[in-house]
């Protein structure tokens, strides 16, 4: 399972970022992530919950951004969404296998959105 090194990765990621920015709290995290990495959704979110718990993310809001398996013909150039990111498919206009991706295996923080911590203000 994938999934849950992924979440790791990126609630580590997260919490690094969101304290550099002297945030208290981590209410949202978007990612852009590929057909083509074959998550399953509904685990991922199971684990990003899980991995996320008594972090400065608990709580948060995931959201994902899918992106489409989209390659490239090496023999004719045409492009082409195959049906399955994860089955090799033909080119629909020539038959060959020959091809590079174009998108639809991103794994990438879009977003996150946190709460500033409270500044102290001292009167004297």
């Amino acid at each position: 399972m994938h999934e849950l090194s992924l979440c790791q990765s990126l609630i580590q990621l997260t919490e690094r970022i969101a304290n550099s920015y002297n945030a208290s709290k981590v209410i949202g995290v978007t990612v852009v992530m590929g057909t083509a990495v074959a998550i399953e959704e509904d685990t991922f979110r199971f684990c990003f919950d899980a991995v996320a718990n008594d972090t400065i993310a608990d709580g948060s809001k995931l959201t994902i951004e899918w992106i489409r398996l989209k390659l490239q013909c090496q023999l004719c150039d045409n492009s082409y969404h195959p049906a399955s990111p994860v089955i090799p498919e033909p080119c629909p206009q020539c038959g060959s296998f020959a091809t590079k991706c174009l998108s639809g295996r991103e794994f990438t923080i879009k977003h996150i959105e946190v709460e500033e911590r409270a500044k102290e203000i001292e009167l004297h």
